[in-house]
């Protein structure tokens, strides 16, 4: 029986590295399909199909991927051909991109700054040439940087719990079956419970 308990958690846990793997590939396998659509898109002149494919590159994310950077380096590299509602459509892209792969930590946290200042630059100078009121600039800047700087981020510390409650949950699980202990099923459902807490409040 013991013996068999062993199997099942052992089989558990590989199960959950082979998952992870195949989640790894699967966005690797996304990333470059959409690299090279992003590049046949500029390739065909398309420079806002093409903005939008290397966009998909980023949100399929993955830590030490080539693509993430060659993606960022492919729009900046568009943007700045660009003009007018079509350069902050740009910008703005590469921006929302960068917020949805945020969790507890922000990759590229200086560029997402960066471009938020030239984001609020942009849509000032659009505005002001649209209502020709150069004389206000200061203070359509100032509103520009409000709206635009206001941000609604998950809470990075509920955000750090979510996996390590899942992770948590699961052990104490595999470790109940393990060692035929209650207490490690008491422990599981503290786990369960804190995942699903910070899962909302996250």
């Amino acid at each position: 029986m013991v013996s068999n308990l062993k199997e099942v958690s052992v089989f558990v846990i590989l199960l959950f590295f082979v998952l992870l793997a195949s989640l790894i590939v699967k966005n690797y396998r996304l990333q470059q399909d959409f690299f090279e659509k992003g590049v046949m898109y500029e390739n065909e002149h398309k420079l806002i199909p093409a903005v939008d494919a290397y966009e998909r590159v980023i949100l399929a994310y993955i830590p030490f991927s080539s693509y993430n950077q060659e993606a960022i380096d492919k729009i900046l590299l568009i943007c700045d051909k660009l003009n007018s509602y079509d350069k902050l459509y740009c910008y703005e892209t590469l921006r929302s991109a960068l917020f949805q792969i945020q969790s507890f930590y922000q990759p590229y946290g200086e560029l997402k700054e960066k471009i938020t200042n030239k984001i609020i630059d942009l849509r000032t100078d659009l505005y002001i040439a649209d209502l020709k009121l150069e004389n206000k600039k200061e203070e359509i800047h100032k509103v520009m940087e409000e709206i635009t700087k206001k941000e609604f981020n998950p809470d990075k510390f509920w955000s750090f719990l979510v996996p390590l409650c899942l992770i948590g949950w699961i052990f104490s699980i595999m470790a109940g079956i393990w060692y035929r202990k209650p207490y490690f099923y008491g422990l599981g459902i503290v786990f369960f419970s804190l995942w699903l807490i910070s899962l909302y409040m996250a």
